[in-house]
């Protein structure tokens, strides 16, 4: 269990350019973990994390409750293949103060999905091949916003892995994107990207 109480002066809660209007803001989180226990650990780990967060404003009177779910399962059916599913929910409740999502600011009260899948097979010692799916889902209660801000979207990735020395890997990869906006047609797209890169790790640090 994990339990934070805190309090955050804000010069500037609505993220306006002029007219800053200023509040305290009362926060209160409880968090729950539940994970397979380490003597247990083999073929199969589980995640679980709950958390519940609840925000007071002093003068606008906002009273604002957040839900953040977590779950994550790996699965090991081979010496070589491994299987890994993930899943991120996060609901906040309605309210009058704005935030900064991505590149948009929004008046609280959205719904976000992430989810993910990955596969890794071991070639040999050396090498090794990673395949990712991953989907985001963004639903905003903004009705003056969420036109252009609603969407979802798909990642499919493809890598080739390979270790020069145990603290040292190179990869090559292509990745796949397809993002759909639910209200209009204009900002959808799809990409390909390719790349190809180092991983060097410091063990000592």
């Amino acid at each position: 269990f994990t339990t934070k109480v805190s309090q955050e002066y804000d010069s500037n809660i609505f993220l306006e350019e002029d007219d800053e209007d200023s509040d305290l803001k009362t926060s209160v989180y409880q968090g729950i973990s539940l994970k397979t226990p380490k003597e247990e650990k083999g073929d199969i780990y589980y995640q679980l994390d709950y958390g519940l967060n609840y925000d007071s404003y002093l003068q606008e009177g906002d009273r604002i409750f957040s839900h953040d779910l977590k779950g994550l399962l790996s699965y090991r059916p081979f010496d070589k293949l491994s299987f890994g599913i993930g899943d991120n929910y996060k609901k906040v409740g309605k309210g009058t103060i704005n935030t900064a999502l991505g590149d948009r600011l929004i008046t609280l009260g959205y719904d976000q999905n992430i989810a993910n899948f990955q596969a890794k097979y071991d070639v040999d010692k050396d090498n090794y091949l990673d395949l990712s799916y991953g989907f985001y889902l963004l639903d905003v209660n903004d009705p003056t916003r969420d036109e252009f801000i609603d969407r979802d979207s798909t990642n499919i990735n493809l890598s080739l892995n390979h270790y020069f020395e145990p603290d040292l890997s190179g990869f090559i990869g292509y990745g796949f994107q397809e993002v759909r906006f639910d209200e209009t047609l204009l900002k959808n797209s799809d990409s390909s990207r390719y790349s190809m890169g180092l991983t060097k790790k410091f063990p000592e640090f």
